[in-house]
């Protein structure tokens, strides 16, 4: 299961479900009104031990599940964000994934 949080256009999550998903637009809002409503959100974390930012669903888990996957804004405040690539760097970065993708490597 993978979902992509799209802001200002910008990838924030990405993984290759996602991908696939969204050559069909309607499709891929199909799949996000499923994976944010509040129930299979919260399957979806139990399952993936990881935090899904739908509030019913965080909210439903299990007291020590929630506070296993889910950051507290202490923990929230040391972390960073990590900038999207400049335009430079997205081309260096594609050309050496299409060199890597072009290999013969089993």
């Amino acid at each position: 299961t993978g979902f992509m949080y799209l802001k200002d256009k910008i990838p924030t999550g990405v993984d290759v479900a996602s991908w696939k998903i969204l050559e069909n637009a309607e499709l891929a809002y199909k799949f996000m009104d499923y994976i944010y409503d509040g129930e299979n959100a919260k399957v979806n974390m139990e399952y993936i031990l990881g935090p899904n930012p739908v509030k019913p669903a965080i909210d439903a888990l299990d007291e020590e599940l929630r506070q296993l996957i889910v950051l507290d804004d202490e923990t929230i405040k040391r972390g960073q964000v990590i900038a999207p690539l400049d335009d430079a760097s997205l081309e260096l970065y594609n050309k050496a994934w299409d060199k890597i993708k072009a290999t013969d490597a089993k």
